[in-house]
């Protein structure tokens, strides 16, 4: 599912299995398999129809003591000004979101400038914001490029956050550790897997990584497969 949005209550859940009216007709609530069906969080950044929402309602203002998380694939955040990385903030402001991740962001975060000038489009929208990305570290020049994700922390969080990172080679997730109570750690990560096993078309997410698997010594690389072995072994560390 492209677009996934949960909200995670500090003081427990309460959680659905509904699925409402207006997608009753579109969907078989039989193969829900999360908590519950809601609205695209809008429908100009949601860019397709048939995207769907799971996890709580998206209520506003939101509960007391509440974080919220959202992802949802960019499917690009690029644009001549950067209006669509603008438009994507306005929206999570707008929906009191306090964490969300990006993947599929199509830009180069190694271009000069680039990762500052997110930065900053996002501190417009909050007086406390980080964002990290990240990309496949090729010898692409252009400020766009296939793939990469991204996760931002805002508001009041921001003083939780104790470590940031990235896939720096491969470019397939990115991450924020937050420190919470009797010190816990949770490890947030924005991650995006490439649909194809092999190789793709030319200046895809999936030939990128493959060429550098393969650069490596990997004899017959599978991206895709990839993904969950390095990804645990990121958690663990």
């Amino acid at each position: 599912m492209a677009v996934d949005s949960v909200e995670l209550s500090l003081q427990g859940y309460s959680l659905t299995r509904e699925v409402p009216a207006h997608l009753s007709q579109q969907y078989d609530e039989s193969k829900v398999t999360s908590t519950s069906v809601q609205p695209r969080i809008d429908d100009e950044f949601s860019t397709q129809d048939k995207n769907l929402h799971f996890g709580d309602e998206l209520v506003c203002p939101k509960p007391p003591e509440t974080l919220r998380i959202y992802f949802q694939n960019a499917k690009s955040i690029r644009s001549d000004r950067m209006e669509k990385w603008l438009h994507a903030c306005v929206c999570m402001q707008a929906k009191e979101v306090d964490i969300f991740g990006l993947p599929k962001i199509n830009v180069n975060p190694h271009h000069p400038g680039l990762t500052e000038e997110i930065n900053q489009i996002a501190k417009q929208n909050w007086t406390h914001a980080t964002t990290t990305l990240t990309n496949t570290d090729t010898d692409c020049r252009a400020w766009a490029q296939q793939g990469g994700t991204c996760v931002t922390t805002t508001r009041r969080w921001i003083s939780r956050l104790v470590e940031s990172g990235q896939d720096d080679k491969l470019g397939r997730w990115s991450y924020h550790i937050l420190r919470g109570k009797d010190n816990q750690k949770t490890v947030f990560v924005s991650g995006y897997r490439v649909c194809q096993a092999t190789v793709a078309g030319p200046l895809t997410a999936a030939l990128q990584q493959w060429s550098l698997m393969k650069k490596s010594g990997v004899e017959n690389p599978n991206p895709r497969k990839q993904f969950f072995s390095d990804l645990r072994v990121q958690v663990k560390i």
